[in-house]
């Protein structure tokens, strides 16, 4: 019941260095490292709005040509964090490019180049901590329930938010209890999708009551026990 099976299917050596997962580097590792961008990729689909080269927005078509459903969603943060950049052909540096709506072309051959190949150990350690925050923030920034949250803070030793009055109070000692956690890995969960699913097992408890979220969250409570990195857990179906 509490078992984890990607830690547990681990050979010596990913033990010792118990690496990040993420599904998302999995997908940029699937991405082509450069391709032609097609007219129609930087064609709005509003005729009128004529043409643009938002890299984001071809970054997003060329994924979902692809079937790479995360690319597509986290195109904005990925192009915002220099994964991707145009590569003009055969243009010089002051020369613009220009477009014919009419004809369909381009003075010149645009492609995407994929800059950064993943998130780095370093860059999800810090990301670990940010999305915390900043989902919890955003979720919890109206009316909760006080004694869920006080369930949450019980789970995982937070015993200075039940003491606490106000909502917000309440919510910023959470946080700042996983925090800690997460930086001390106490809590250290290394799969990024996990993560997330984590932080937002918090929220439909908090907000709604669901109990296949509380469960989840204490199976991952458990696992902690264990002193060890968090891959995967046997999840209860969250409706």
């Amino acid at each position: 019941m509490f078992k984890d099976k990607v830690y547990e299917d681990m050979d010596d050596v990913e033990k010792i260095f118990e690496p990040f997962q993420y599904k998302l580097n999995d997908e940029l590792a699937e991405f082509p490292d450069k391709i032609k961008v097609e007219i129609d990729e930087i064609m709005k689909e509003d005729y009128w709005s004529g043409f643009g080269i938002d890299i984001d927005d071809v970054v997003r078509k060329r994924a979902n040509k692809l079937g790479l459903r995360q690319i597509v969603s986290e195109a904005y943060n990925l192009v915002y964090a220099d994964f991707f950049k145009f590569e003009f052909e055969d243009k010089e540096e002051n020369e613009k490019v220009t477009l014919d709506p009419v004809a369909k072309t381009m003075s010149h051959d645009i492609y995407l180049v994929k800059s950064k190949i993943a998130y780095d150990e370093l860059e999800l350690e810090t990301m670990r901590v940010e999305t915390l925050r900043k989902l919890l923030m955003s979720a919890f920034n109206r009316r909760v329930s006080k004694p869920r949250l006080n369930e949450i803070a019980d789970i995982y030793g937070a015993n200075d938010v039940k003491s606490e009055r106000s909502r917000a109070g309440k919510v910023q000692k959470l946080i700042s209890h996983l925090e800690e956690m997460i930086k001390s890995k106490v809590l250290d969960i290394r799969d990024m999708d996990l993560h997330i699913g984590f932080i937002q097992w918090i929220v439909l408890y908090v907000r709604d009551g669901n109990l296949a979220a509380l469960n989840n969250l204490t199976r991952i409570k458990i696992i902690t026990h264990e002193k060890r990195p968090i891959y995967s857990i046997e999840e209860k179906e969250v409706r």
